[in-house]
């Protein structure tokens, strides 16, 4: 489905083997290093992850370098580029590919800790670099991010706040590709949808926006078919009105890995990309403040999913006041 899910695909069928091989010295994988982060005031904090190619007659060459699906959901970490000497390679949706790594050399990976929530005592934000390696060594190893934070106020924004259940929600991707233009993705929402306004200005921290778990259709082809969605950023500012809310732009991020950034409204709105459209109209907070509808879309160029390029990811949500 995209060139992210090939990669832990591969895992998936590589390891065993891997295992099963007692000499194979080409065959490699496991943790390799960790880095521990630790932010007291719990502002993001940056390292430099070194990885050496010990054969100092032959380059190695790296397919990919990004996060292990399902470890960093909260978007937590963020690889931000990978330095190979002198040569810099920035990281797109946290993600960096094709690197050789000159025999003796080493391989830098800037990765950022940006915490949203202090850790308990003795817990950890874990997730896992995964270096997917491509000859002479094969297979893939892993470097562990240990983060603790303390000092998360979570400070709520000044003004009035308005907080809804999501009654109903409908995800789709169009794209012409699928059958009638569109695939109708299910949905799970848990938590509820707040923004606090003031003097016009509208506020969403990541916090505030609620838990989302798309479920891929079964007859795709992903090795995981329950994706994660979050907001993107800590926070986002946008407008509130005459009783209506627009975020533009409005960033979110599935499984850590697919990014996607958009207009999220309870106006009409109108989207174009070049293999699809999107047409749905929201509805103003109402004159009692119980409901309001949104309506969002987002290109869908994310090099992770080429089988949609070119479409447009799109749903409606319709918010209820408890």
């Amino acid at each position: 489905m995209k060139r992210k899910f090939q990669y832990v695909l591969y895992l998936i069928l590589i390891l065993p083997l891997i295992h099963a091989c007692s000499g194979g010295s080409n065959q490699v994988s496991g943790i390799v290093a960790e880095a521990q982060y630790q932010s007291g005031d719990c502002q993001p904090k940056t390292k430099l992850i070194n990885v050496r190619n010990e054969n100092t007659s032959e380059p190695q060459r790296i397919r990919g370098v990004y996060f292990e699906l399902g470890t960093n959901n909260d978007n937590t970490y963020k690889i931000n580029k990978v330095m190979v000497g002198e040569n810099e390679f920035d990281a797109e949706a946290s993600m960096v590919e094709e690197i050789i790594i000159p025999a003796g050399g080493v391989m830098s990976i800037q990765a950022t800790y940006d915490p949203t929530a202090n850790t308990n005592s003795g817990q950890f934000n874990t997730s896992y670099v995964d270096i997917f390696l491509n000859g002479p060594k094969l297979g893939i190893i892993q470097v562990r991010l240990k983060g603790e934070a303390s000092g998360c106020t979570g400070s709520t924004p000044q003004g009035n706040a308005h907080v809804f259940n999501v009654s109903n929600l409908s995800v789709s991707i169009l794209h012409s590709s699928q059958p009638g233009g569109k695939l109708d993705v299910d949905a799970d929402v848990t938590g509820t949808f707040k923004f606090t306004e003031d003097s016009g200005a509208a506020t969403i921290l990541k916090a505030d926006f609620p838990k989302i778990t798309l479920h891929i259709p079964p007859d795709i082809d992903a090795p995981i078919h329950d994706l994660p969605v979050v907001l993107d950023d800590n926070s986002v500012t946008g407008t509130f009105a005459s009783s209506d809310l627009e975020f533009d732009p409005f960033p979110l991020v599935a499984a850590g890995a697919v990014h996607v950034t958009g207009k999220l409204t309870t106006k009409h709105l109108t989207f174009t990309n070049t293999n699809a459209s999107f047409d749905e109209t929201g509805a103003s907070l109402s004159s009692d403040g119980k409901t309001m509808k949104l309506v969002f879309a987002s290109k869908l160029d994310d090099p992770n999913l080429s089988q949609f390029a070119g479409g447009i990811v799109g749903f409606v949500m319709e918010l209820t006041a408890p």
